[in-house]
């Protein structure tokens, strides 16, 4: 998937049996699988799944089988996945590394190193795209004339608003005329 706005609130159209195997791989099956399936299903079934999905999801954030593949997942679900920022930042902020049952110290720590990064992608991801969402929301596109995005501007931005920031029309060549 590509960064950003991968993962939409628009549905997806699955037939009734693509839905419900979609929905025992997102919730009846532990493992990896589960991690790709979640966004698959807030696709389809939109911002009503989002609190289970996101429940579901922040607890496996520190596993280092699927750990990683959760925060893929939550990265794909974009400004969706907001309220498991604090989930992600508590990951972040740790001082000691997850018990694990590595071979060696270093084995330890590059696990470690990979879900800190995987963490710090996602949070980047989710807040970026929330950040691209809310310019989108609250102001116009730059340099076009829209005038039904005046209304998408608060009110006191509005104000603040000069015509400065519409690019200036460029004047047309001249015709040249032919006499004959």
């Amino acid at each position: 998937m590509t960064h950003g706005r991968a993962a939409s609130a628009r549905s997806v159209e699955v037939s009734f049996r693509q839905a419900a195997q979609l929905y025992n791989l997102t919730f009846r099956w532990p493992d990896i699988m589960q991690a790709r399936c979640a966004p698959l299903w807030f696709r389809h079934a939109g911002e009503p799944a989002l609190p289970r999905l996101l429940d579901l999801m922040t607890r496996q954030l520190g596993c280092k089988v699927v750990g990683e593949a959760f925060m893929n997942g939550l990265a794909e679900l974009g400004r969706h996945a907001l309220p498991a920022v604090p989930a992600l930042d508590q990951l972040i902020d740790r001082r000691r590394r997850i018990p694990e049952n590595e071979p060696s110290r270093d084995a330890e720590m590059e696990t470690d190193e990979r879900l800190l990064a995987a963490a710090r992608e996602a949070r980047y991801r989710i807040l970026t795209d929330a950040q691209i969402s809310r310019f989108a929301q609250v102001e116009p596109h730059r340099g076009f004339h829209d005038p039904g995005a005046q209304d998408l501007v608060p009110r006191d931005a509005k104000d603040q608003r000069t015509e400065a920031r519409t690019f200036p029309t460029t004047p047309e060549p001249p015709v040249a005329h032919s006499d004959g």
